[in-house]
């Protein structure tokens, strides 16, 4: 016989449909690990997204900012009982409030554009290729085509075709930031890994490579608008 059942949670919509009362436990635990629930978290003031995302690769409660900065994510193992779960948030009321608005004040401080985003974009194709063929001029690597992306948080990437990927929002950061990720993409063509093989390379270009790499974690919102 069958029955459909439909679950509304703020944005999210799963729509439920079973053959038989014989697949109900098998499909529950689907759908304990596909339910992320997104809803407003409220504590003081601050009206704060806020996402329960259960998934069986979780082996304890931990929190986090989305990479994107729109949200906090608690992350849960699919087993954790709810009670446990509201308690570790209630528990954690500073902690979330203190980074939401660290990552607000971030925002504010996003520098205003002089130009247009297709200004930019042009400006990083020169840029990006200038450093390119100048620490290559050390490397010597071999390299076939060089893309520019559009995108969020990722930054560069090597392909095992040996086309590097540059994100063209690097260009509103520190050049020491662009010339790290050039460097970077450069020393996979040689190194497809993180060893400390990898990093020697960086290094010899970038001897400070650890302080840029901080930056783009702890400052990445400021090159997206």
């Amino acid at each position: 016989m069958g029955w459909g059942y439909c679950i509304f949670q703020s944005r999210l919509v799963v729509c439920w449909l079973a053959c038989d009362f014989a697949k109900v436990d098998s499909i529950l635990a689907w759908l304990t690990f596909i339910i992320n629930i997104v809803s407003i978290l409220e504590i003081n003031q601050w009206q704060i997204p806020f996402e329960i995302r259960r998934t069986k690769r979780a082996k304890r409660l931990s929190l986090k900012i989305d990479s994107h900065g729109l949200k906090v994510v608690l992350v849960t193992p699919p087993w954790m009982p709810q009670l446990l779960v509201d308690r570790f948030i209630r528990s954690h009321h500073g902690w979330i409030v203190d980074k939401w608005s660290a990552l607000q004040k971030k925002r504010e401080e996003r520098p205003k554009l002089e130009h247009s985003p297709a200004y930019y974009k042009a400006r990083a194709r020169v840029v990006i290729r200038e450093r390119l063929s100048h620490f290559n001029q050390h490397y010597q690597f071999d390299f076939n085509r060089v893309f520019f992306r559009d995108q969020k948080t990722r930054w560069g990437s090597c392909s095992s075709q040996r086309n590097l990927n540059f994100n063209w929002r690097l260009i509103l950061g520190p050049s020491e930031v662009l010339d790290y990720v050039v460097v970077h993409e450069l020393c996979h063509l040689k190194e497809m890994n993180h060893s400390p093989a990898f990093w020697s390379l960086v290094e010899v270009q970038i001897p400070d490579h650890k302080k840029w790499r901080r930056w783009l974690r702890e400052n990445h919102l400021l090159l997206t608008f």
